[in-house]
């Protein structure tokens, strides 16, 4: 049952018990532009494409140890370490404060699972940074409660929280980068240190897909204005040149254990399918430019229009790496496939 705004909030705070929200023990002392530089190169770029059959059981839901061994194989891949534990420690150190951005708003069907937050809650834990300083958030409690996070579920793991928690909310003063004026979620500019890009494999009717990039404009207060056309302007090639994007960016994750090749952003079963995996890189325009061709390649075989056909082709993915946000040529893009 979908409870009304207050209803969620107050059930959320009740499993709080009134004493994360505004996570002090992660907040930062000033604003914070990023201490250690982003991992995107404009060499190449790698995207692990990962998958396993059964990551979806019907009676008891996601396979909580076959997704979490897929997501360490993949995390191999995209490192060449043998210890999955290693490569989150070569992307973050017990000094980060690390929040992951969750993109809740497709609800319990068609956001990122609340137990893939909570193995890389758990992954960033065995690699030495401490619960208190792991954030798992959204612009709002209550798409996340609708999203199926519930506090309960990461207790001991990461802080649950949202721009809207008591004590957080955006900056007063926007923020310039390129055609972007915005402010910043203070969960961006003082609550940590790196980011984690935790998206999900849709089609969007207005971006073309949303996978890593569009999951961003979740960070600023006013993502609707730059919605219009926003397949092929910059807005959001201009968003992850910001210093709060670009310089604390560490990883990109894509949730594709149930994707949606046509009818996005919000859930359409007639459009959705079992892709059962998840597409991981340190280049979010890399990632986009991969899950893209992912769902193309799916309406194709559903025999749809291609996203160019319907007039919403994701140019803005040549523009990102014309500006050297990233890499969108396939012919620079090298995909690791890893089966589980």
């Amino acid at each position: 049952m979908i409870q009304k705004p207050n209803e969620s909030r107050r059930r959320f705070l009740h499993t709080l018990g009134g004493a994360v929200i505004p996570f002090p023990a992660l907040w930062i002392a000033k604003r914070s532009d990023g201490a250690t530089g982003s991992p995107v190169g404009m060499g190449k770029s790698r995207v692990v494409a990962a998958r396993k059959e059964g990551l979806l059981q019907p009676s008891t839901g996601i396979d909580l140890d076959g997704l979490g061994k897929l997501l360490d194989e993949a995390m191999r891949a995209l490192s060449d370490k043998k210890d999955p534990i290693d490569a989150w420690r070569a992307l973050f150190s017990p000094g980060d404060h690390v929040a992951i951005k969750v993109n809740a708003l497709g609800g319990r069907m068609l956001s990122p699972h609340p137990e893939l937050a909570y193995l890389i809650a758990d992954r960033l834990a065995r690699a030495g940074v401490s619960p208190t300083r792991i954030a798992i958030w959204d612009r709002s409690e209550r798409e996340l409660v609708k999203a199926g996070y519930e506090p309960a579920r990461f207790k001991d793991k990461a802080v649950l929280t949202a721009t809207d928690s008591r004590g957080i909310g955006y900056e007063a003063e926007p923020e310039i980068s390129g055609s972007i004026g915005s402010c910043f979620s203070r969960i961006v500019s003082h609550g940590c240190t790196a980011l984690i890009n935790l998206g999900v494999l849709k089609d969007h009717d207005l971006s073309g897909v949303s996978v890593a990039m569009k999951n961003l404009f979740g960070v600023i207060h006013n993502p609707n204005k730059y919605h219009f056309d926003v397949h092929k302007d910059p807005y959001l090639p201009d968003l992850c040149l910001h210093p709060y994007i670009k310089n604390k960016l560490r990883l990109n994750i894509c949730d594709g254990i149930r994707a949606q090749y046509d009818g996005g952003p919000s859930y359409s079963p007639k459009g959705a399918w079992e892709y059962g995996g998840l597409l991981i890189s340190t280049d979010p325009v890399a990632l986009d430019s991969v899950g893209a061709r992912i769902i193309d390649q799916k309406r194709i075989e559903q025999k749809l229009p291609s996203l160019r056909d319907k007039g919403r082709e994701p140019v803005y993915l040549q523009l990102a790496e014309a500006k050297k946000a990233g890499i969108a040529d396939p012919a620079r893009i090298e995909i690791q496939e890893v089966s589980g």
